[in-house]
């Protein structure tokens, strides 16, 4: 029997359509805000907990000798994949938001300002959470690192690993009048705990955002599990947390008091400061003085 003239027109109507449809270009911004916004949470974060995004020193000033950007870091991991917010204005507008709020900062303290500028203003506010490692790659650890988290008005927390290189830093400097490394550290951050205060409405509140701990983690075992391994880095940092528990509690019971402490602290900054410079000169002269007395003989 011939086959039937009409039903193979009809199929051949068919196939086109089909294949008109598989050519038509899928439309992302079609999809319903909900759908599209929890798409682009899983590219921009790991999805079922937020992503730390590692930021390293990049070009470095032959002047200071200081990292004057604030890169990623290579990573194993490719979350997040920011280049989606490179697709258009309006993925870009909706996406921002998540890869500031839904994301840890990682980073030293001396990049932490410039990272903070080279975000711009309209992403500060969405930034709410920022770890700062304790390593520094100046040569000073001052208040002036943590100026700007002031802007980060959507800061939800806050963990400083300082407790270690701040005790270095005082024992380096022979400041034997300082029992309390953790205040040091306290009173840097006087600026972002008042705007945190008022944000939160009680200075308790304020308490829970910011966590000051030792070194970020000892390479025998897991982070802050010091009985696991009887371990002298382990016996120092937790005897350092203990002790910065009480120094925590003396600081939080009279904010006012630390402010004017902050204030005097900061002269004795520049001391510092001005100290640090002149031993690194002298230690470069020294190194010239050798290295000459080496080519003369």
């Amino acid at each position: 029997m011939p086959p039937d003239p009409g039903s193979s027109f009809a199929a051949v109507i068919q196939r086109g359509a089909d294949s008109e449809v598989m050519s038509a270009p899928f439309r992302f911004l079609n999809l319903p805000t909900e759908i599209r916004l929890r798409i682009m949470e899983f590219a921009l974060t790991d999805g079922t907990r937020a992503s730390t995004v590692k930021l390293i020193g990049g070009r470095r000033s032959r002047i200071t000798g200081t990292y004057l950007d604030a890169i990623p870091s290579y990573s194993s991991s490719p979350k997040p994949s920011a280049q989606i917010l490179l697709t258009n204005r309006q993925i870009n507008a909706e996406g921002t938001p998540i890869l500031y709020s839904k994301n840890t900062f990682s980073m030293c303290s001396s990049n932490l300002d410039r990272f903070i500028k080279a975000v711009g203003t309209a992403n500060r506010q969405h930034i709410s959470s920022i770890h700062i490692d304790g390593t520094t790659m100046e040569l000073y650890f001052t208040s002036k690192c943590f100026k700007s988290l002031e802007e980060c008005i959507g800061l939800k927390r806050f963990r400083l690993n300082a407790l270690s290189s701040m005790l270095g830093l005082v024992q380096c400097l022979y400041w034997r009048d300082i029992k309390q490394p953790g205040m040091l550290v306290l009173l840097a951050l006087i600026p972002v705990i008042k705007m945190l205060c008022e944000r939160e409405g009680s200075k308790e509140a304020a308490r829970k955002i910011i966590e000051v701990l030792p070194c970020e983690r000892c390479n025998s075992h897991e982070s802050y599990v010091w009985s696991a391994v009887p371990c002298i880095r382990c016996y120092e940092d937790s005897w350092l947390l203990e002790v910065h528990r009480i120094t925590e509690d003396e600081f939080w019971s009279d904010i006012p008091k630390r402010e004017t402490e902050a204030k005097e602290w900061a002269k004795r900054e520049e001391e510092m400061i001005e100290e640090l410079q002149e031993r690194k000169r002298m230690t470069l002269m020294r190194k010239i003085r050798y290295v000459q007395a080496w080519s003369a003989s």
